[in-house]
């Protein structure tokens, strides 16, 4: 029997929240105060601890950040194509082969920290005179994460972060 999402986080019910997203769509989410409270993420391929989490009909999902440009579509870094379009608040999934790992072959990429969004849209300005934007994300079934940034089969928009 597959133990549920709540049980298995064991998320504090007093820091759960409710989240509005850009499109109106209110989520409950869980953030907490202190990154000493975050809770760590494993789902078998990969390990990391998201700045928070975000509960759908699916179940409570990892949370990061993703930077595009101001058409919402990805950025094409490291001769990545830039046919992926990210409508706020859809989930929009890799639709080719993921490889699990490090390699670029497949996969949506996200960032772990806020502070990355700063650092990514400042390499997009400096490098390609490209203007882009950064959102607050749901990440659907991560297979690779390091220290910043984290691949996954899938993601959703939420807010758009300033």
């Amino acid at each position: 029997m597959k133990e549920s999402s709540e049980k298995r986080y064991n998320f504090d019910k007093s820091r759960i929240d409710h989240l509005e997203s850009d499109i109106g769509i209110t989520y409950e989410v869980f953030f907490p105060d202190k990154p000493k409270d975050r809770l760590p993420y494993d789902n078998g391929f990969c390990r990391f601890t998201p700045v928070g989490y975000l509960r759908t009909k699916g179940g409570w999902f990892p949370l990061g950040y993703k930077v595009v440009t101001t058409e919402l579509k990805s950025l094409g870094l490291r001769k990545n194509p830039t046919i992926m379009e990210f409508p706020v608040g859809e989930w929009i999934f890799e639709t080719n082969k993921i490889q699990c790992g490090d390699k670029d072959w497949g996969g949506i990429w996200s960032a772990l920290r806020k502070g990355s969004i700063k650092t990514l849209k400042q390499h997009c300005q400096d490098t390609w005179d490209m203007e882009t934007r950064g959102f607050l994300v749901a990440i659907w079934n991560p297979v690779f994460a390091n220290s910043y940034r984290i691949k996954s089969q899938g993601v959703m928009l939420l807010n758009e972060i300033a």
